[in-house]
């Protein structure tokens, strides 16, 4: 028996030994045993029992525990623990699939999963030698039916792979590529989860090339495939989709080094999702393919912004992503290129600095990062490091110190680097509270609610941001003078 299964950490262990007075034939088992062993913290801690209802109810009463059925025809059940177990966050009770532990470890997922420790009985179970390939690093799947059983378990693998820092054996990705088209099988708030928890994890873009390599990224994601053969003569070989792969993999570069991006601004950064700015990423050019038109020998995307705002709204609605993710990604989508058409812009003016803020909301620094994703992608990472300096000089300046292919990219992230530094910048809000409201106007003006309203509140906080009004007062007079030339317009004189 390895020495180390009964080095638990205490929370774990206080646990256990709790659950196993009221059942001593339990089993802890999975990624908690597994842990055990990489002396990893054990946050989820996984039991399995010939009585989960039993000893769930038991141990919610006795641990004042919230419990949640993850899964009421395979019994299975999670005991959210209360806020004095700092480590350990819940409990995850399955009941015991077969006849024996043996035989509910030979149902599981990966070999590294497949091990079981009674506390009470002192006992390890090791079927399918999940210790050797612990050993070797490996993520391990011997029988297509365990994957075809639970196919969540394709995504599982790049997850664990990603969190572990494991590499998926070579027949278990051709396992997974032979049942790829069960990828979308499963519930999708159960994928949507896969997909969160493997893009929090850093580096796991990489993830994402080898999901591709086995079919699995497009089953997920259908609308990507067709990226493959669109823009080769542009983007190279995988066109659009290399493109939106390399993207993401700046994002995931981008989260990783806050602070040698933007050293003033990285601490409101890093609050961002990682796993939003990178999904973000990867989907902000999938309308691409639909709107392609080759006009007078060039090929553009006319649209994609838009379109690809509506095809990531509903893709994600189908996979369950909260309000607030959809919101997130699908302004990113729709708003990516407004940075690039400012760089271009001879002077970035107030106004117009103004108008991106109104427009993107809540959702600025989410569309800025993925802008920065999307021109950083236009660079090899070994020249990103290198010239990382000069993209945050102020725009324009010091780009001649750079090759000429790479001005123009360089003068881009300046300008993302610009908008983020305005958006945190806590001396002038971005988007200023109107110094006026609907009823302030209809009085001084005498005029009735209506559209015109809303248009004069938007003209005032406009000018309130070009620093022109700075007081009710000024904001009144404004409005007053407006109003009679708008008038003066309508009657022609």
């Amino acid at each position: 028996m390895p020495a180390l299964v009964t080095r638990w950490p205490r929370e774990a262990a206080e646990l256990l030994s709790i659950a196993a007075d009221f059942d001593p034939n339990l089993f802890a088992v999975g990624g908690s045993v597994r842990d055990v062993f990489l002396k990893r913290p054990i946050y989820d801690l996984d039991l399995a029992s010939f009585s989960a209802a039993a000893l769930s109810n038991k141990l919610a009463s006795i641990l004042r525990a919230k419990k949640i059925t993850l899964d009421e025809d395979n019994i299975v059940f999670r005991l959210i623990l209360p806020n004095r177990y700092q480590e350990t966050r819940q409990i995850d009770i399955a009941q015991i699939q077969g006849k024996s532990i043996e035989e509910d470890l030979k149902r599981r997922d990966f070999t590294v999963n497949a091990m079981a420790w009674s506390s009470s009985k002192k006992n390890f179970l090791d079927p399918r030698e999940g210790m050797k390939d612990l050993a070797k690093k490996t993520i391990r799947c011997r029988s297509e039916k365990i994957l075809r059983a639970d196919p969540l378990r394709i995504l599982r693998a790049f997850r664990q792979s990603a969190q572990l820092g494991f590499k998926i054996e070579k027949n278990t990705l051709k396992l997974i590529k032979e049942v790829k088209a069960l990828t979308l099988k499963s519930a999708r708030e159960r994928i949507r989860s896969e997909i969160l928890a493997l893009l929090e994890v850093p580096g796991s873009s990489q993830q994402l090339l080898a999901m591709d390599e086995c079919g699995v990224l497009t089953s997920l994601f259908k609308d990507l495939e067709s990226q493959r053969n669109t823009a080769v003569e542009y983007y190279g070989k995988g066109g659009v989709l290399t493109h939106s792969l390399t993207a993401a993999q700046r994002a995931d570069f981008l989260m990783s080094h806050l602070k040698l991006i933007f050293p003033k601004d990285y601490p409101a950064i890093r609050e961002c999702r990682r796993n939003i700015v990178i999904l973000a990423a990867l989907l902000h050019d999938i309308a691409k393919p639909e709107t392609a038109r080759v006009i007078k020998g060039r090929l553009h995307f006319f649209g994609h912004d838009l379109a690809g705002a509506a095809k990531v709204s509903k893709l994600l609605e189908g996979l369950r992503f909260s309000r607030e993710e959809i919101s997130l990604i699908e302004s990113a989508t729709r708003h990516h290129l407004r940075p690039g058409y400012l760089a271009e812009s001879e002077q970035i003016t107030e106004r117009s600095l103004y108008r991106f803020f109104r427009d993107t909301g809540k959702d600025a620094l989410y569309v800025l990062l993925t802008a920065w994703a999307d021109h950083a992608s236009y660079i090899p990472e070994k020249s990103l490091l290198k010239f990382l300096p000069l993209a945050r000089k102020p725009v324009g300046k010091g780009l001649e110190k750079a090759p000429q292919a790479l001005r123009k990219t360089l003068r881009h992230l300046q300008t993302v680097n610009l908008l983020v530094s305005r958006l945190l910048n806590p001396q002038k809000e971005a988007v200023p509270t109107p110094l006026v409201n609907g009823n302030d106007i209809m009085k001084a003006l005498k005029i009735s609610p209506g559209p015109e309203v809303g248009n004069m509140i938007e003209k005032i906080r406009e000018e309130q941001a070009l620093g022109k009004i700075r007081t009710k007062e000024e904001a009144l007079h404004f409005l007053s003078a407006f109003h009679r030339q708008a008038l003066a317009r309508r009657s022609g004189t």
